[in-house]
């Protein structure tokens, strides 16, 4: 698998981490996108979402 990895591997502190950010995510209406990081996030998508349109 391409970039994947075994839940079942990972660290308790790591799922965590994980559930802490995803909670987070999950909670807020709005989120803000962080302009630095715009052109790295793009190139994330586009490489493993091709058909989503972004700018």
């Amino acid at each position: 698998m391409h970039g994947g990895f075994d839940l079942a591997d990972l660290d308790p502190e790591i799922c965590e981490d994980m559930i802490t950010v995803l909670t987070y995510i999950a909670r807020e209406e709005t989120l803000p996108y962080p302009d630095a990081y715009k052109p790295e996030m793009v190139a994330i998508i586009r490489r493993w979402r091709p058909h989503v349109e972004i700018d």
